[in-house]
């Protein structure tokens, strides 16, 4: 079935009737009551969870940002629960997806490095698997990092990888020269010879044979649509079958969807907005309005990009998730057609943000600021005709509870997040409970915690620690996000009180994750 494309002149009439008072009225809404949304929970109710990589809540017009960036986001929003305090367990893929599909932090699945497996023990702790039975599961990705996790899955889902799902190139070099395991392949390539130089000569060749046909593809596909993509045509960098066209992206998806055997649990990890950020021509330039945020202290590291540059990035991002976003509106109306809103729950979340600011652009990093860790949560249940506005701090690691509680399957005790607030079981108002973002790239699968970033968000508090590198001391931030939601007040020196109560919570939690070593 085609879908409807919607383009600019939609995008900037939906932009001139819709009044930004819309947005700041749901900012105005108190807590509600969602016991309503148990009553709706059936066994036999299909799941579906779309996930937008590098997806920042910050930069939505759900969260009141400037730009109108995302207009689909808020006409999915009318007909679900908005859940605006909602965090990521990291700051880049691998951490952040695992966390997601497997309910638990990083420091305990360990997918911490790039291209990190889940360690073994905790392999079927995964939401595929904690289903059960009775439901078909299909997992599709866009990232090759994603690819590795559902790889590991791969006994209880329906996998469909990086090069072969939802883009129109051939097969990868991966697929080709390793038929019996391309996953792992791709991770040792990457890993080894790709972003590091490993010396082993072997290793070498293949990373620029690798790179000269990702660069040849990439060159080919731009030249064929130039006209539709006057920056460049959008690519997924490191790896050979990564081209994809965003209409042609979700018209796709709901192809698969549409074939899907019910009840079915179908994960798509979609690789836009991350970038490169190559806007369709209809989005170049949407918001050349000159616009400078203001300016942030800089981060404990050495790090400095000029600040025309990041601007320009941080522009091209909201053009790229606006582009996104249109997109995004034509799977909205095939879901409307297909009567999926009525027969299934329906997630719509990120496995992390971007930064563009303090000097500092990306999102591979250590730091744990709210544009690279808060991203959107937005829930639909079936038949959900109303929109519902929580504030309460929530983790990825309490969706997969959440699907557990309305699909009516047990909650292993060994899980660490707990059923949303909404939904049977789900989390009362609590003001206390702590949730938590971890990146550590220096942790290995096995033994204690290298050095890493942990924050913790408890009511509006929000206390940020670097433990263990080389070139800065252990070093603590301490924002209230009520006062100061862009993080540009440490009040870690000028308030002992909360810092000394953040701080001893903290360290309990970390004493539990990496406990000391005793001395004999």
């Amino acid at each position: 079935m085609a879908l409807k494309r919607i383009t600019r002149r939609d995008f900037l009439k939906l932009s001139a009737i819709i009044p930004p008072g819309l947005f700041l009225r749901n900012f105005a809404m108190q807590h509600s009551n969602t016991s309503w949304i148990q009553d709706k929970s059936e066994n036999r109710k299909n799941i579906i969870i779309l996930l937008f990589d590098t997806l920042s809540a910050i930069h939505t017009t759900l969260e009141g940002y400037r730009r109108f960036t995302t207009p689909n986001f808020e006409r999915f929003a009318e007909r679900a629960i908005v859940y605006h305090a909602h965090y990521s367990a990291s700051n880049f893929t691998g951490p952040g997806t695992a966390s997601l599909l497997t309910g638990l932090y990083p420091w305990t699945h360990r997918a911490n490095q790039y291209g990190g497996k889940i360690v073994e023990s905790v392999i079927d702790h995964n939401i595929f698997n904690l289903v059960g039975k009775d439901l078909y599961k299909v997992g599709v990705s866009q990232n090759p990092y994603a690819d590795v996790l559902l790889y590991q899955f791969g006994k209880s889902v329906d996998f469909h990888p990086t090069s072969s799902s939802l883009n129109s190139s051939r097969s990868s070099l991966y697929e080709t020269f390793f038929r019996n395991d391309p996953i792992i392949a791709y991770q040792g390539v990457e890993k080894f010879s790709i972003r590091h130089d490993s010396g082993i000569p072997v290793a070498q060749l293949l990373s620029a044979i690798i790179n000269f046909q990702i660069q040849s593809r990439k060159n080919h596909f731009s030249k064929d649509f130039i006209q539709e993509y006057p920056l460049g045509a959008p690519y997924i960098l490191g790896d050979t079958g990564g081209s994809y066209l965003l209409n042609e992206l979700f018209e796709k998806a709901g192809m698969m969807i549409d074939e899907f055997p019910s009840p079915f649990i179908a994960y798509y990890h979609f690789f836009p907005p991350h970038a490169p950020f190559l806007p369709s021509r209809e989005f170049v330039d949407l918001f050349a309005d000159g616009w400078q945020p203001p300016d942030k202290p800089l981060g404990v590291f050495p790090e400095m990009l000029p600040r025309k540059e990041m601007l320009k990035l941080q522009q091209r991002y909201d053009e790229f998730l606006a582009a996104t976003d249109a997109h995004f509106g034509s799977l909205l109306e095939f879901f409307e057609t297909e009567g999926l809103f009525e027969s299934s729950y329906i997630f719509l979340t990120s496995d992390h943000g971007e930064l563009f600011e303090r000097g500092i652009h990306g999102h591979t990093n250590e730091y744990l600021y709210e544009p690279i860790v808060r991203v959107p949560l937005l829930v639909s249940a079936p038949g959900q005709k109303e929109r519902v506005d929580v504030y309460q701090p929530t983790s990825s690691t309490d969706v997969l509870p959440t699907i557990l509680s309305v699909l009516g399957k047990p909650l292993p005790a060994s899980l660490e997040g707990l059923p949303l607030p909404g939904y049977a079981g789900g989390l009362p108002p609590d003001p206390g409970r702590p949730v938590y973002a971890f990146v550590s790239k220096s942790t290995p699968a096995r033994g204690r915690l290298g050095a890493y970033t942990i924050a913790m968000r408890r009511g509006d508090l929000k206390l940020i620690k670097y433990r263990g590198y080389k070139h800065i001391p252990e070093t603590y931030e301490l924002y209230d996000l009520r006062q100061d939601p862009e993080e540009r007040q440490d009040l870690y020196a000028t308030r002992p009180d909360l810092a000394d109560m953040m701080r001893s919570l903290l360290q309990a939690k970390e004493d539990q994750i990496d406990p000391p070593v005793r001395e004999k």
